[in-house]
């Protein structure tokens, strides 16, 4: 039971939010590429994911940076300039203070759009029309996309989604620009 419904191992989790998905290389080609960022402390982790977009062929790519719970504003600020440097990191909106905190410290950050839950389910099925490719390093990310699963009326639970949030602020504001999902702070 904990192989297959925890861990994943042996077999899907019936629901699963994400069946589309493979380990491969990341494609660092890609014009498309920004960084995803979700907040957590105690009880959930502070992530960053590398996104890539491919849109003809319909293939997203992710990596994994960090995964991290307890982390401080400047540890963030530290972690995040060592991995995306002066790149785009668009960020859960949710924690304005600690944003602008980021921002303040030269990264710069881009607020993500506030989400309903049912918005949530509309942003989720548009990634499963494309294929995503997760690099074999990425590990908790991995785990979350074999447990993310649907509620009750396509309400994803909320959990297992910490990575695939930040890979979803990434994604659209990728294949968002110009729409005003997105803006910077």
């Amino acid at each position: 039971f904990r192989k297959v419904f925890v861990e994943g191992e042996i077999g899907s989790i019936e629901g699963v939010v994400f069946k589309n998905w493979e380990i491969g290389d990341f494609d660092f080609s890609l014009p498309l590429q920004c960084y995803g960022q979700d907040f957590g402390f105690s009880n959930d982790p502070t992530t960053l994911i590398r996104v890539a977009v491919e849109k003809r062929q319909r293939k997203i790519y992710l990596h994994e940076c960090y995964y991290q719970k307890y982390l401080t504003t400047s540890q963030i600020a530290q972690l995040n300039r060592e991995f995306a440097g002066e790149q785009t990191i668009v960020a859960d909106c949710s924690e304005p203070r600690l944003i602008s905190e980021l921002q303040a410290q030269g990264l710069k950050m881009v607020k993500s759009n506030a989400e309903s839950k049912q918005r949530v389910a509309g942003a989720l099925k548009i990634m499963q029309d494309y294929e995503i490719i997760v690099t074999q390093e990425s590990l908790n990310l991995q785990k979350e996309l074999r447990n993310y699963v649907w509620l009750v009326n396509e309400i994803p639970i909320d959990d297992y989604n910490h990575a695939i949030d930040a890979a979803k602020y990434a994604f659209f504001f990728l294949v968002g620009r110009g729409s005003g999902v997105y803006s910077v702070i």
